[in-house]
């Protein structure tokens, strides 16, 4: 049956964009942050690769935010009080604007779970099987999305309904591939990882590094436009404006993942330094009784020499 695309109405469609614009410029910040902080803290430490990576992962994010605001100037200012802002787009210019930031979504997405499925791959021991065909699925996923924002930046509405059909085939696909990619990446943190947690951390802050080490707030996030666009298609503005949100919590948790690695270290050298102090407790335990052995020893001959006098 094909799909049929559903026109929210203006207080659906412009405050969803409003809500998902507002949240997208919060996360541009705390992305902004967490790069300032690897640039501080590794950016004459890390490979070259590593570093360019997270020059193109910021620069995606902030180009997307660009094209964001862009966007909403043109609802919001341009055409204030239009009743035909309802449409996602009725100009090639929107068109245009529409499709290159769902474009820069997607690739925003599919980069950051490069570095996931790499981190995968090291932290399963070099398992070829599992970041294989959770790497097929994902990029499957980014060749539907891609093909339909580049319909819709061709075609717009015109289009809509093969960029829908589009779109239905690739939920599939992006709820599979980001709830088994955070599920394994869990099971081998808890499994193989050592200090991935302090050892005074309480559960709340265990909760907190393991919820961002296995992005799942992108997960979350994917699942819940998935259920938007199947179950309540009616609200058909609400997951395109939160889309934006999920690149950037994609790249919000690669960020914090990669900044992260200096409190594990600390971590591993709090453990080394007590157990080390323990160490050295136990030897100074051990010597104190041979030591006041030794010295009991060496008075008694001195106190028979007094007794022989």
């Amino acid at each position: 049956m094909a799909a049929q695309l559903s026109l929210p109405t203006i207080p659906e469609a412009l405050g969803a964009r409003l809500i998902g614009t507002g949240l997208d410029v919060l996360l541009l910040g705390l992305v902004s942050n967490q790069v300032c902080t690897y640039a501080a803290e590794y950016g004459s430490t890390d490979g070259v690769y590593l570093r360019l990576y997270v020059a193109g992962l910021a620069s995606l994010v902030w180009a997307k935010s660009l094209v964001n605001l862009v966007y909403v100037w043109e609802k919001f200012i341009t055409r204030f009080g239009d009743p035909t802002n309802v449409l996602p787009a009725i100009s090639t210019y929107e068109n245009r604007l529409v499709g290159s930031l769902a474009i820069l979504v997607v690739t925003t997405v599919c980069y950051g779970q490069l570095y996931y499925i790499y981190r995968l791959y090291s932290l399963s021991r070099k398992n070829v099987y599992i970041t294989a065909t959770l790497t097929l699925i994902l990029v499957a996923a980014f060749v539907l999305s891609f093909a339909s924002a580049t319909s819709f930046a061709t075609l717009g509405v015109v289009g809509a309904q093969r960029t829908s059909k589009l779109v239905r085939a690739a939920y599939p696909l992006i709820i599979i591939g980001d709830i088994s990619l955070s599920f394994i990446t869990a099971y081998f943190l808890l499994r193989f990882r050592q200090n991935a947690f302090a050892a005074t951390a309480n559960k709340l802050t265990r909760l907190i590094v393991l919820v961002f080490q296995t992005a799942a707030p992108a997960t979350i996030i994917a699942v819940v436009d998935c259920v938007l666009i199947y179950v309540l298609p009616s609200l058909s503005a609400i997951p395109s404006s939160f889309l934006m949100t999920l690149a950037n919590l994609w790249a919000f948790s690669v960020m914090w993942t990669l900044n992260e690695r200096n409190d594990r270290r600390a971590r591993a050298a709090d453990g080394h330094g007590q157990a080390a102090t323990a160490v050295h407790t136990m030897v100074n335990a051990n010597r104190a009784p041979t030591q006041k052995g030794h010295a009991v020893a060496e008075s008694r001959p001195s106190h028979n020499r007094e007794e022989k006098r």
